[in-house]
């Protein structure tokens, strides 16, 4: 478990690298710090909204609705860390589709709504 998300989080940290080679070197920095605010904000809304609405022990098949913020990390420690870094590595997916075409602003909006909503259904 902890060797697949040291995996994933590799992919996160290997495709930020990937965009600031496209980029042009004045906009790197702008790259990367984007990408770590996509990694914060992944990580806080899925641990909020996104792994009750993917894991919620209460709700119906499609989307669950319980264990908001209150994670029995005892028992779903990997399931949690593993998720997290897939909802992370989304975001930076779509971080890499949208490098020179936003605001900062908007893509922390889109970062959140993604996170929140769109990854976790």
């Amino acid at each position: 478990c902890n060797l697949e998300a040291v995996f994933l989080l590799t992919m996160v940290v290997g495709l930020t690298i990937y965009e600031a080679g496209y980029v042009p070197p004045r906009n790197t920095k702008h790259v990367i710090l984007k990408s770590l605010v996509c990694v914060f904000i992944a990580t806080i809304v899925w641990y909020v909204i996104g792994f009750a609405f993917a894991f919620g022990s209460q709700g119906n098949a499609f989307i669950g609705n319980g264990n908001f913020t209150n994670i029995d990390f005892e028992h779903t420690q990997c399931t949690f860390a593993t998720s997290c870094i897939v909802c992370q590595l989304a975001s930076t997916l779509f971080h890499g589709s949208l490098t020179e075409r936003t605001q900062p602003a908007a893509y922390a909006v889109l970062s959140l709504s993604m996170s929140a909503m769109i990854h976790p259904i």
